[in-house]
């Protein structure tokens, strides 16, 4: 669960004022009248047919590449209003996997990236604090993960991560779905919150959200252990420390956000790894943040290195990052009718 429910609503929300530049009307040009078109009845899209549309989520045509950081649509379902997690389909390049914040119904939302919502499955796994999505190749298969991991107050003994495989075109949206798999698993070093998940097929990496304190900010720690989705073994996984993210110096606003309620700006709230153009990506309350990868190098030892800021925004809540086919870094927050932005490729 976000900060705002915890601490200083007020005093965070009076300093995330958003800037968007406004528009330029175009003048009306003159032109010759032309006739009235006689109105035809809009047609309302068929979420199961645009599933079945292979074409519809071609990347050329639904994932083109920008050229520069921008708002391009605005999610518009109204039960939408919390996203935490948010993933690209392996399956479906064009759609995009959502997820609200616990307080909301377990379920499963695709959406397209013009903000449209495309289908949505109720979920057989409770939503205890759900805080991100990941998506990622095991074995042949494609699979999502929705990662149960949030802990404000620091108390839970263990945390599960809910392994699906990606739902097809054919599947029942009002048959639940069931995961193939659920990963229990606890920390080495104590109990810790999280919100960010990520997985490169192999193994899944955690980075925890740790809060402001009164000797200032901390760094967050990134956690891993294998990936599997053998439901045999029963027994709770251990996440093990293998890297301390980069710690940014702190900004006026984020040392006076920190001494007010206690909220670290620059904590990881969502993260994707682009396995394909080998890069991964953590989004923070302020920045988007870049690492890269060469050849010789874990996964562990990049988000161990000093990461590139390539975008720094003003979303009040910006907890949901995701990572497109093409490499475009797509990225919203938690309201209603939140915005959808996309920065280019890296």
């Amino acid at each position: 669960m976000i900060f705002l429910h915890l601490a200083g609503k007020y005093a965070v929300t009076a300093l995330c004022i958003a800037s968007l530049a406004a528009c330029q009307a175009t003048p009306p040009q003159k032109s010759t009248p032309t006739p009235t078109p006689t109105p035809t009845q809009p047609t309302t899209p068929d979420p199961q047919a645009a599933l079945k549309n292979s074409d519809a989520f071609s990347p050329n045509a639904l994932l083109p590449m920008f050229k520069q950081a921008q708002q391009v649509a605005r999610i518009k379902n109204p039960l939408l209003n919390e996203i935490s997690g948010m993933a690209f389909s392996k399956r479906s390049p064009g759609t995009l996997w959502v997820v609200n914040d616990s307080g909301n119904a377990a379920t499963l939302f695709a959406i397209d990236t013009n903000g449209n919502t495309l289908a949505e499955w109720p979920v057989a796994a409770p939503n205890r604090d759900w805080e991100d999505l990941a998506t990622t190749e095991h074995n042949g298969d494609a699979y999502l993960l929705i990662a149960d991991i949030g802990d404000n107050l620091r108390i839970k003994n263990e945390h599960a991560i809910y392994v699906f495989r990606e739902p097809e075109s054919g599947d029942h949206m009002n048959i639940p779905l069931e995961p193939v798999s659920v990963i229990r698993f606890r920390y080495s070093d104590g109990k810790h919150n999280a919100e960010s998940i990520a997985s490169d097929g192999q193994s899944i990496f955690i980075a925890s959200k740790v809060a402001a304190t009164e000797n200032g900010a901390a760094q967050s720690t990134l956690y891993s252990f294998p990936f599997t989705v053998d439901n045999s073994n029963r027994l709770t996984l251990v996440a093990t420390p293998v890297a301390q993210l980069f710690a940014a110096e702190q900004s006026i606003e984020a040392k006076l956000v920190a001494a007010l309620a206690g909220v670290d700006l620059n904590q990881p709230t969502a993260m994707d790894i682009d396995t394909q153009h080998e890069h991964a990506y953590v989004l923070s309350y302020r920045s988007v943040l870049h690492y890269a990868r060469d050849d010789k190098q874990s996964w562990a030892e990049v988000f161990a290195s000093e990461p590139t800021v390539i975008h720094n925004h003003r979303l009040a809540q910006a907890e949901a990052l995701a990572v497109a086919a093409n490499g475009t870094i797509w990225f919203s927050s938690e309201k209603q009718t939140p915005p959808l932005w996309v920065l280019p490729a890296n």
